[in-house]
């Protein structure tokens, strides 16, 4: 917030006076790096939280007011919860958080297949079968775990193996792509890249894509030369075994296509997380490449400059996923955004359909329906028919029938 902490307290007095409330405390982002108890499970930016206790009547009146304008900022006011309820939050890599729920919004009317999330990650360390679970009931049924390193790769090979012996939620499948995200580049040996071929020759029934692989020249973790010999290696791999491609490029438009292009004839090919210019998208699309997108698209102010473009990718090459637990597809000023303290999951995946097919002009039903043609048809791995029946007697049943 753009003022002292004084100012703050000041006028955050000032805004609650009316309600006649007990005990104001304010905790700034500092205090609580000084070890203030009560949220040390938490983690703050450029925040000021006031704890306070007020009557059920002035509390209604209060929350009414979340996600208004307020000091140049989006104001945020929840319910604190008691400290009985703790045992009943949702795990977050070790950390407590809220019970998460599935609302109707959540929920889609067609199969969906969630081509990127990353399950391995630690953030899905205590709950992954909570999380699975509420993907099946909003039917995201098919996830496919990306590997970005030699160790990320085998975890999510293990993972979708595990789960293809004993799926602990019946009804979701999973699978796994293999590679060195460019980030992790500098990790990359000519000598050991090998191993990745073996990997993937052995795991043929799991592993469905080369990748994540690419270039990224945004934060620039590994160097150019490092990004680019590594993200020549797994072309030449999935040229060499004839599978999918993976991939991913931020801010290296320019090298990536001038890559791809010098390596001829490629296997299908999918550019994931987009989140590049219009001109960019043009270019992808004219080469053929299938395009992944997440739920950044939701996020008005970061991609609005997409918005007018999204038609000209043809529907049987357009992919979705979450990226989980990132690309979180809700605005600052969305209430639930606090709900899910920043991690994403794949049973989100609808709301990315949803505006996709809004700004396409398409439904959402039609849209989720190619979607997952065209994830089966890309990676190569079985169909099951994406459409709900429901029961007239049974509110949430559906059937899945083999194509």
């Amino acid at each position: 917030l753009p003022r002292s902490v004084h100012q703050i307290k000041t006028e955050i007095k000032k805004f609650m006076q009316p309600y006649h409330v007990k005990d104001v405390r304010l905790i700034h982002n500092r205090d609580y790096h000084k070890g203030d108890s009560s949220l040390k499970q938490r983690k703050f930016m450029n925040y000021c939280i006031v704890d306070m206790e007020t009557s059920e009547e002035a509390s209604r009146v209060i929350l009414d007011k979340n996600g208004i304008t307020w000091l140049e900022s989006v104001l945020r006011i929840e319910h604190c919860k008691e400290q009985k309820d703790k045992k009943q939050s949702v795990s977050r890599g070790g950390k407590t958080k809220k019970s998460i729920a599935v609302l109707e919004e959540d929920v889609s009317p067609v199969f969906l297949a969630d081509i990127g999330a990353n399950l391995t990650s630690k953030r899905f360390k205590n709950d992954l079968n909570e999380c699975m679970q509420r993907a099946k009931d909003c039917n995201v049924i098919h996830m496919y775990i990306t590997g970005t390193s030699w160790n990320e790769s085998k975890n999510a090979v293990d993972l979708a193996r595990k789960w293809a012996e004993k799926p602990h939620v019946p009804g979701i499948s999973m699978y796994a792509t293999c590679g060195i995200h460019p980030h992790a580049a500098k990790t990359y040996q000519k000598d050991t890249f090998r191993h990745f071929k073996s990997l993937i020759q052995n795991n043929r029934d799991i592993i469905v894509a080369v990748g994540e692989t690419g270039l990224d020249y945004n934060r620039m973790f590994s160097t150019k030369v490092q990004q680019i010999a590594s993200f020549e290696a797994h072309i030449e791999l999935a040229i060499q075994l004839q599978m999918p491609l993976f991939l991913h490029e931020r801010d290296a438009h320019e090298d990536f296509i001038r890559v791809l292009r010098k390596k001829g004839k490629l296997p299908p090919v999918c550019v994931h997380c987009f989140t590049g210019t219009a001109e960019q998208l043009k270019v992808y699309v004219q080469e053929g490449f299938y395009i992944g997108i997440t739920g950044f698209i939701n996020l008005e102010q970061r991609a609005s400059h997409l918005y007018d473009h999204l038609g000209i990718i043809p529907q049987n090459r357009l992919l979705v996923e979450t990226d989980a637990p990132y690309m979180l597809p809700f605005e600052n000023s969305n209430p639930r955004k606090s709900t899910f303290n920043t991690r994403c999951e794949p049973f989100l995946l609808n709301h990315i359909v949803r505006k996709i097919a809004e700004l396409r002009g398409e439904s959402a039903e039609e849209l989720g329906t190619a979607t997952f043609e065209n994830t089966h048809r890309f990676f190569g791995t079985t169909m099951t028919s994406c459409v709900k029946e429901l029961d007239s007697n049974e509110n949430s049943s559906s059937t899945m029938s083999q194509l």
